[in-house]
């Protein structure tokens, strides 16, 4: 498990980079944030759940690499 310091860490992290969380409104722009800040494409999924999550995953891992197969597995998949 992660730790609550490490999550902290993280988010500082990303808020940084970002150029910092005012920079995106209240309540947070987090999808105009993370595509600003990441190499990441933002999928809004309606009536998200853990399940929803896995599903979604798991059909992207059908059509993607054996290492980000593998990576999905130990992240998410494996919790359910």
């Amino acid at each position: 498990m992660v730790s609550r310091a490490a999550i902290r860490a993280t988010a500082a992290s990303f808020w940084s980079s970002a150029g910092g969380r005012h920079f995106f409104g209240l309540p947070i722009d987090l999808e105009r944030a993370v595509v600003r800040t990441l190499p990441l494409a933002v999928h809004r999924i309606s009536n998200l759940s853990t399940e929803v999550v896995s599903e979604f995953l798991r059909a992207r891992c059908e059509i993607n690499s054996v290492a980000t197969c593998t990576l999905i597995r130990r992240l998410v998949l494996s919790r359910d």
